[in-house]
């Protein structure tokens, strides 16, 4: 099986594993989930009918129409989710080297997260009931970013794989090579200057004296365009329905309500009041594309040869700086629209920052060709990972 084209491998690097996740470990989850779903979402409907129905004379009629209804929507739901699920769980792939793991899920988005083996702190294990009979289990490698071992780590898991056990042996005996391994040379890196006007540059950036600009990365409007438009839109589509039909609305929901004085009061305000809403988020939609160019203009990424410098203006300044040593985690995300328009989010995560939504404020989002950024960066925190290792262990050696 070949590696996918958006991984590079760096020279001396070699294949040990290319794993896929077992269609099981999606299965089972997923009729059980609904199963559950089904049975509560049908004693709800049993108590609601009963309540509304006790008195009428068509509920002998109505109540098994609509359970089944009900039902056989929610099998149908269950369905499309195991046969979409059959995609989801082949666009995994896990890829174990002799110096990385790298987790990659290509499926409408494309989430990417590479982990050295030296970074790794904690190795888990969890293998079910049902993975127990069928043979497969997750193994979860934690670094010191992750928030918790579990919640966001679950996302970057090498989840379903067969025979869990070797592969979990597998990863420990390359954690222990390189706890163990010194380099004897360390490399130098050769990384050619980007030209720019330094002066340019924002005040709050303040460059070493031999420090070198690789790379400049403004982030896409798109990237913030396609998170907000769906809120006008979605609203205005509403608000146009509601507006065309009305007055049949209306009087249907005043048919209903005719018997409860307090409860159609109720209909009557909302009937006033939802037009008004549905407009003010449209309008607050617009208002938030327009500030949002502002907003990602406002986005600038440097990257050095001895760091990355993030910073944000927009009312109020953002600014962090990361040195390459300090990674311990590389994660990749490229959403259906990122595709398209080729950008995505790079998080460099450290033992400081969690693998949680802080996360996401401190990414480099929106970047063009997120990929091509990560072959220079990735090749780049290998080689200074190694300098750094070894220099640490000669400390102590």
């Amino acid at each position: 099986m070949n590696v996918p084209h958006e991984i590079q491998l760096e020279k001396n690097e070699t294949v040990k594993y290319i794993l896929l996740r077992k269609y099981q470990s999606f299965f089972f989850p997923v009729v059980i989930a609904f199963t559950v779903l089904i049975i509560i979402v049908a004693v709800i409907a049993s108590t609601l009918m009963l309540s509304m129905f006790k008195s009428s004379s068509y509920f002998g009629i109505m109540y098994p129409s609509v359970m089944f209804f009900v039902v056989i929507s929610l099998i149908a739901l269950m369905v499309l989710a195991l046969v979409l699920g059959w995609f989801y769980v082949k666009s995994h792939k896990y890829i174990i080297t002799n110096k990385r793991i790298i987790i990659y899920k290509k499926f409408v988005s494309l989430s990417q997260r590479e982990l050295t083996f030296s970074r790794i702190t904690d190795l888990l294990m969890n293998v079910g009931l049902f993975g127990r009979i069928f043979g497969y289990g997750t193994i979860i490698p934690v670094s010191g970013a992750m928030e918790t071992i579990y919640a966001p780590s679950l996302s970057c898991a090498i989840s379903g794989i067969p025979n869990p056990s070797e592969i979990f042996e597998t990863i420990t005996a390359l954690r222990l090579e390189h706890e163990k391994a010194i380099p004897v040379e360390i490399p130098e890196l050769e990384i050619e200057e980007q030209i720019i006007d330094r002066g340019k540059l924002p005040s709050q950036i303040r460059l070493f004296p031999n420090e070198k600009i690789v790379m400049v990365l403004n982030r896409k409007y798109f990237s913030f365009f396609f998170s907000v438009v769906w809120f006008p839109i979605i609203s205005l589509i509403i608000s146009l329905i509601f507006t065309i039909n009305y007055s049949t609305l209306f009087g249907v929901a005043m048919s209903i309500t005719a018997s409860d004085p307090e409860f159609l009061s109720i209909v009557v305000m909302l009937f006033m009041i939802l037009p008004f809403i549905l407009w003010i988020i449209t309008v607050i939609g617009v208002i938030a594309l327009i500030l949002g160019y502002f907003y990602t203009r406002g986005h600038l990424y440097l990257i050095t040869d001895q760091r990355i410098i993030m910073i944000r203006i927009f009312i109020i300044i953002r600014y962090r700086e990361l040195d390459y040593e300090d990674i311990s985690d590389l994660v990749i995300f490229q959403g259906p629209f990122g595709r398209i328009f080729k950008y995505g989010n790079c998080r460099p995560l450290t033992l400081g920052m969690e693998f949680g939504l802080s996360s996401f404020l401190s990414a480099l989002n929106g970047i063009p060709n997120p990929h091509e950024f990560r072959d220079f960066n990735i090749l780049s925190i290998i080689l200074l990972l190694t300098v750094m290792t070894t220099i640490s262990l000669r400390k102590y050696l």
